[in-house]
């Protein structure tokens, strides 16, 4: 079983690589779903305070205005309006919040958000986002702004619809690309244009026992197919390549991360019907249904069974978490393997964490759009991000609180608080730490600086994909007749969109 999922794992890699060399998107099996602790009716409530809050439509019957439109965040008072899209299902209270503040704030531009959804609906369904923004855009009519909370399709976050915001950065005296992670920025870009703005990040990447994977390595030495296929054959105790949990979690992480390999987002072509995609499939039907049944996730990493765990680094807490995984073992961080003469693009695959931005074609205002997005990138508003802030001084900020040990009295005794834990099995429980170490500080920030490249994804596309390989799963049809049907769905899909 071993030598089959090494043959497999060759058509596996480099599909999820090459896809995601030029930075088509974002990953869409780890989606940043943000929780509203105030509730959906209140929630609903507040979004019609700021949808259409210019209108006149709050006025009371005498004419005058409530209470609310004498702030200046429900109220333009003569300000340039920008008009925004959420694609959200539910917006988020964090985002009104936002733009609220930012409409409280801007003496010249005002926020309001354009509600796309269906008559009578409660939230934003894919499909009336997908066939209204571009009608509009591409008619003069479309919105100035687009806030993409969590993920993007690359279908509607492209040249044809969107400006690329490298004009706009280039062109303002008060943004200094050096400030902030410029290498994510480029990971971002799509056939040299940047169409869309992170308001912060994380790194994709992987790492395994420096016994398995070659002690002879570099600690962050990118490899590629061969080495990683040379380095599984040779490893001591590797049974399994990867450590995800089930088929479907496997194809829907790699399929998502290459969406490039199988979609030509200029042409509207797509290749689903091919040998390589009916080894994909074949070889994600060889693993095993889950790991619900490991009595120790620590054995299963420390012990070499599992050749390449890949964290998911949105915070530098969570290189705490990969040591309590492995324990004090040495290790390496080759991440994602690159096709051949890539080594340079590094090891890490970049994807946005939480909201991200893109300004419409037909924006009558994009310099002040750009000001919206901006704010985003002010140290306060850095320093809340879910995930790693672009600004770099920021993000040193929380490498150095997340160095720092604080402590507390407990019965009288003075000791280490814990602040962050990572729970393994309900057996093992949690592991506690009350800081991270320097090493991890520094490895940290090397794998963020030799990031270069993001990942791409569709959601639409990877629905299909999923509904119809899980006939395949289930043993119900072959993978090359799984294949057509993709083939034949997402070409239609496809061309629906890019009319």
């Amino acid at each position: 079983m071993k030598k089959i999922r090494k043959c497999c794992l060759l058509f596996c890699v480099s599909f999820f690589l090459t896809g995601c060399g030029e930075g088509q998107g974002s990953v869409t099996s780890d989606p940043v779903n943000s929780a509203v602790s105030s509730g959906e009716e209140r929630q609903s409530d507040f979004t019609e305070e700021l949808v259409n809050s210019s209108g006149s439509s709050g006025a009371d019957a005498g004419g005058t205005q409530p209470d609310i439109m004498e702030n200046p965040a429900y109220n333009p008072n003569g300000r340039q309006v920008l008009t925004a899209v959420v694609t959200s299902p539910s917006i988020t209270s964090e985002i009104l919040e936002r733009i609220r503040a930012f409409n409280d704030s801007s003496p010249s531009y005002f926020v309001e958000i354009m509600d796309y959804k269906a008559e009578g609906a409660r939230v934003l369904e894919a499909a009336d986002l997908e066939n209204r923004l571009p009608l509009e855009i591409l008619s003069g009519k479309g919105p100035d702004l687009v806030i993409w909370n969590g993920y993007y399709t690359p279908a509607l976050a492209s040249e044809m619809l969107m400006m690329d915001l490298n004009d706009l950065m280039d062109a303002d005296p008060d943004f200094h690309r050096e400030d902030y992670f410029e290498n994510i920025l480029q990971a971002f870009e799509r056939n040299g244009g940047l169409y869309i703005f992170p308001s912060s990040f994380a790194v994709s990447t992987m790492c395994g026992k420096a016994e398995e994977l070659g002690a002879d390595r570099g600690i962050t030495e990118s490899w590629e197919f061969g080495e990683i296929l040379d380095a599984f054959e040779n490893s001591s105790h590797a049974e399994v390549v990867f450590d995800y949990p089930n088929k479907e979690y496997t194809l829907n992480y790699v399929v998502g991360g290459c969406m490039g390999n199988f979609v030509d987002w200029n042409s509207g072509e797509c290749h689903f019907d091919t040998p390589e995609f009916v080894e994909m499939l074949e070889f994600c039907n060889t693993l095993p249904d889950g790991f619900d049944d490991l009595e120790s996730y620590y054995e299963f990493y420390s012990s070499g069974k599992c050749f390449l765990y890949h964290p998911h680094l949105s915070t530098p807490w969570s290189m705490a978490e990969v040591r309590a995984r492995f324990g004090d073992v040495e290790l390496r961080w080759p991440g994602v393997p690159v096709t051949d003469g890539e080594k340079e693009l590094g090891g890490g695959v970049a994807a946005p964490c939480g909201e991200c931005f893109s300004i419409c074609r037909n924006s009558s205002d994009p310099e002040g759009a750009w000001e919206f997005i901006k704010s985003y990138l002010m140290e306060d508003m850095q320093r809340n991000t879910r995930g790693n802030p672009l600004l770099r001084s920021v993000f040193e900020e929380k490498i150095q609180d997340a160095l720092t040990v604080e402590y507390q009295t407990i019965n009288g005794t003075e000791q280490e608080k814990v602040r962050y834990q990572v729970l393994l099995t309900e057996r093992e429980g949690a592991v506690g730490f009350s800081c991270i170490t320097e090493e991890d500080a520094e490895l940290y920030r090397s794998i963020i600086e030799n990031t270069h490249r993001s990942a791409g994804g569709d959601p639409g596309i990877m629905d299909i994909i999923m509904e119809e390989a899980g006939a395949y799963f289930g043993g119900d049809k072959d993978a090359a007749t799984v294949a057509d049907i993709i083939q034949n769905r997402v070409s239609m899909y496809v061309g629906e969109r890019m009319k």
